[in-house]
């Protein structure tokens, strides 16, 4: 049986917007786990499709963390192969560049363009993102060899005829079937998705962090097994992080603290929370989003309040504030704004410069 594990978009060195030093850290551990995971479970060959690294600028811990896994695995008698993609593109300063030569690790457009296994029978090839690639065929000049056991194409590419972002490489379905491959290794896009499960199976395994909050479907390596002509594929998650969405619907009146006493149902550390708020507020009802952040920061890795769906009720000014105070023609003035508002996000920002002026009013 031959044993691989199939990886992309790493993105090493890359930051979040929050959290920025943990976040790099985690995908320092990340990498420490998947070289764990290639070791601990004898497999035969890794394939990194692409953004192994977030760019060519990245160095210190994060560049020698991979060095040294790299070298675990050639030291272990496991074939590394490297596809430069989008962030970590093969130019003249190109981070490939920089590295040391580690036997048993190949990099594509620089190490070679092809690769046979004599112990395995695997045929392993891919075009290298240069920086000139853009609405290039990923396959472009790629063909599997005769007498191989089993033909692999690396491909860090977008689906023709799915989202196409403006520095792909492009391949279609109809160029998989016709290539005469086995298995197309695909990178470039962050879900995991199974784009063909039958020959050539194609899969991306997306990448092994969420890189933006709403990222899901993220966090796995994909097990290829191939064993009597018979190839089994299996995702193995070895991404700490996971994005969670939940929607509140506001009753009580102590909004603050029933906010806080929901989030704490969810606490987990390695979870990105996406709070929708939905319901109805008077504007002289005051939710402390500052506080609820500041006490729940530690209990998740990242936390966002989303409040559009939040309903100030603004049709009349209410009881407590007199109509001929400076609060109250500040209320109806405000009032009108909204009212005269030409979409949603104008009515949304008068309806918080309306909360935010009363609370300021009142503190004062």
């Amino acid at each position: 049986m031959v044993r691989i594990i199939h990886c992309a978009d790493f993105h090493i060195g890359a930051t979040f917007p929050v959290n920025g030093d943990k976040f790099r850290e985690t995908l320092i551990d990340d990498f420490n786990r998947l070289v764990s995971l290639c070791i601990d479970k004898d497999i035969n060959i890794l394939l990194i499709a692409g953004d192994l690294f977030d760019s060519n600028r990245v160095w210190g811990i994060s560049l020698s963390t991979v060095i040294d896994g790299l070298r675990r695995l050639s030291e272990n008698g496991l074939k590394c192969f490297i596809l430069p993609g989008t962030h970590d593109k093969l130019t003249k300063d190109s981070i490939y560049q920089q590295l040391p030569k580690i036997s048993n690790v190949f990099i594509f457009g620089l190490d070679c363009d092809y690769y046979y296994d004599d112990t395995t029978g695997i045929y392993i090839t891919g075009n290298a993102y240069k920086g000139e690639d853009v609405g290039k065929r990923a396959l472009r000049g790629l063909s599997p060899r005769e007498d191989a056991r089993f033909n692999i194409a690396l491909a860090h590419a977008s689906i023709e005829g799915g989202l196409v972002s403006g520095d792909d490489m492009l391949i279609s379905d109809e160029e998989m079937k016709k290539s005469g491959f086995d298995y197309i290794a695909l990178g470039h896009w962050h879900r995991f998705n199974i784009v063909r499960g039958q020959k050539p199976i194609a899969i991306y395994p997306g990448s092994i962090e969420p890189l933006s909050r709403d990222q899901r479907e993220t966090g796995n390596v994909i097990l290829v097994e191939i064993d009597n002509g018979e190839t089994k594929y299996t995702p193995i998650r070895i991404g700490k992080l996971k994005v969670k969405n939940i929607s509140i619907e506001l009753k009580g009146e102590d909004k603050t603290n029933e906010i806080i006493e929901t989030i704490k149902e969810y606490k987990d550390e390695n979870i990105i929370l996406n709070l929708k708020l939905n319901g109805t507020i008077k504007p002289t009802e005051e939710i402390d989003f500052d506080g609820i952040k500041d006490i729940c920061h530690s209990d998740f890795f990242a936390i966002s309040i989303t409040k559009d769906a939040l309903e100030v009720i603004t049709d009349e000014i209410p009881s407590d504030i007199p109509k001929d105070s400076v609060l109250g023609r500040f209320f109806e003035k405000v009032q009108a704004k909204i009212k005269e508002a030409k979409d949603e996000r104008e009515k949304n920002y008068w309806k918080d410069v309306l909360i935010e002026g009363i609370r300021l009013t009142r503190r004062h």
